[in-house]
């Protein structure tokens, strides 16, 4: 019974690595999107995929910064999943001066 929790809990734990890692490319895919619907001149659907990648960029940020969450990550999850927050916030800022620039 033992052994059953403990792997239980280690997939538990597995499991929300995973959502943090997809999250982060779920807004990643948004931001992408919004960037190359911008130079298409499509600014209305831009701006739906930069709402979108907001969402989930502060999902993922909650979740990275919750201690409930964070003790269960590795590491090396912890300092990924940080280090492209980062580079994510850096494209999204840049998609929302491009939105201001499309949108005055």
């Amino acid at each position: 019974m033992d052994d059953l929790f403990k792997r239980t809990q280690a997939e538990l734990h597995h499991g929300r690595g995973d959502f943090l890692t997809a999250e982060l490319a779920i807004c990643s895919r948004y931001a992408h999107l919004a960037s190359t619907m911008y130079m298409a001149g499509k600014s209305s659907f831009a701006d739906r995929q930069i709402t979108g990648a907001e969402e989930s960029y502060a999902t993922a940020h909650r979740f990275l910064t919750d201690p409930k969450n964070s003790q269960h990550l590795t590491i090396k999850t912890v300092q990924e999943s940080t280090k492209k927050l980062e580079a994510l916030r850096g494209m999204l800022d840049q998609l929302q001066r491009s939105r201001k620039s499309n949108n005055p």
